[in-house]
């Protein structure tokens, strides 16, 4: 069985539709290309996500919430 949980790589890409987009911070294109670098979702916590990419858990979930309202 695979894991659902696995990373397709180990590293993030940001697709450039989400790079040029001048409606989402730099912070939330990280966040984006941290979560989407998942196969099937990201089970990470926001603690764990924050610590990752050296953020505050608050600045995640605000990302979070932007990028799941803008779809």
């Amino acid at each position: 069985m695979q894991d659902q949980n696995k990373r397709e790589f180990w590293g993030i890409i940001i697709p450039v539709e989400i790079l040029d987009s001048t409606e989402i911070s730099a912070n939330e294109k990280i966040v984006y290309g941290y979560v989407a670098s998942y196969r099937k979702m990201c089970l990470d916590s926001n603690e764990k996500i924050a610590e990752r990419l050296s953020v505050s858990e608050k600045t995640v979930s605000r990302a979070l919430q932007k990028l799941q309202d803008m779809g």
